[in-house]
């Protein structure tokens, strides 16, 4: 039987273990000696708990359910404050890449509005250059057309000056230099003049328009080559035909040698040919010597006593010298007519042609 030190010894364990909590373990074991000397073991098995074990452990259940109870609510309001910190932050997460992702369109938004309409001004201004440019072109070409017309009409101009004034055969006469001078003054002048003493301003277009100096330019150059010209000596081969006035032929009576059966009269008559040339190539022919010249009768009548005395041509020679042409002609009669102051003649006209060019070796 167990005793009240044992009773007690367990109350005490109980006590002991109370904050711990740990329950006593085990079965004890008791030898009991009988009357008769016989020796048993009696097992006992664990006693049962106290009053005061069931109280102390009971508020240690009280104690451990309130503490659970508050570490509960702790928990909870941590978990609570967890939850709605979580929830803050990912509501402000949220807000936040909102925000951002709005930010972020309204920037892409307003950079892309900003690109079209620079893109847009950027087209506009290509746009403009481009008709400009394209206007700049189609004057240009306009232009260029207007100034090949009145070129080419300035040319045409030329073409009767040259017919006119220039020298065949002589590409770098004086007259030629003159005319093709002229003509490139009048061609390239307006281009010389706005180059030296035009504005500064660049212009968009590559050739000049037309101006008042294109227009008149046609009409000057033929000024200009009959100014220059005019009185110059543009005919090489003159021809014409002087009537002679034979009170002032004076003839010189001679036999012919050859035949002496016929008496030859020399008629000398002189032709100004200075009035046939330009004024300005007169002092200029008058040192020509040796000039190829021809003469012929145009016309002519013999007196009744040229006829009677059988009056016929010989020859009729014609030599240029200083301006002057000196006709001779040669009549033969019979040896009746020996008389010098005989007129044989009534009328005569010669028709001639002589060569304005200065001849290179003397030939008659």
């Amino acid at each position: 039987m167990p005793d009240d030190s044992t009773d007690g010894g367990i109350e005490s364990r109980l006590r002991e273990d109370v904050r711990s909590g740990t329950p006593p373990r085990g079965v004890r074991s008791l030898a009991a000696i009988l009357p008769n000397g016989r020796t048993i073991w009696l097992k006992v098995d664990s006693p049962l708990a106290s009053s005061q074990a069931l109280s102390n452990l009971g508020q240690l259940a009280e104690h451990t359910a309130r503490w659970q109870r508050s570490s509960t609510h702790v928990q909870g309001a941590a978990i609570t404050r967890l939850s709605e910190t979580i929830a803050d932050d990912t509501q402000r997460t949220l807000d936040t890449g909102l925000a951002r992702r709005q930010a972020l369109r309204d920037r892409i938004v307003a950079r892309n509005a900003a690109l079209d309409r620079k893109l847009a001004k950027a087209r506009e201004a290509h746009r403009t250059r481009v008709e400009q440019q394209r206007r700049i072109e189609r004057e240009t070409v306009a232009r260029l057309h207007r100034r090949d017309l009145w070129d080419k009409i300035l040319l045409l101009s030329s073409l009767p000056l040259f017919a006119a004034y220039g020298e065949r055969g002589r590409p770098f006469g004086s007259n030629n230099l003159a005319l093709f001078l002229a003509l490139l003054i009048f061609l390239v002048g307006d281009e010389v003049v706005q180059a030296l003493f035009g504005s500064d301003k660049p212009s968009p277009y590559a050739v000049r328009d037309t101006d008042v100096w294109s227009y008149l330019a046609p009409a000057a150059n033929l000024l200009a080559g009959w100014w220059l010209l005019g009185d110059r000596q543009h005919e090489r081969f003159v021809a014409g035909a002087t009537v002679i006035p034979v009170d002032t032929m004076h003839p010189d009576a001679a036999l012919n040698p050859g035949n002496p059966t016929e008496l030859l009269r020399e008629y000398i008559a002189e032709i100004d040919l200075t009035e046939a040339v330009g004024p300005d190539f007169v002092e200029d022919f008058k040192t020509f010597t040796s000039v190829p010249a021809v003469a012929t009768i145009k016309s002519i009548a013999f007196s009744d006593a040229g006829t009677s005395a059988n009056a016929r041509i010989v020859s009729l020679v014609a030599r240029v010298s200083a301006g002057t042409m000196t006709v001779t002609l040669t009549i033969a009669t019979d040896t009746t007519a020996k008389d010098p102051a005989l007129t044989v003649l009534n009328a005569l006209e010669v028709a001639w042609i002589f060569d304005t060019q200065e001849p290179e070796t003397g030939t008659t």
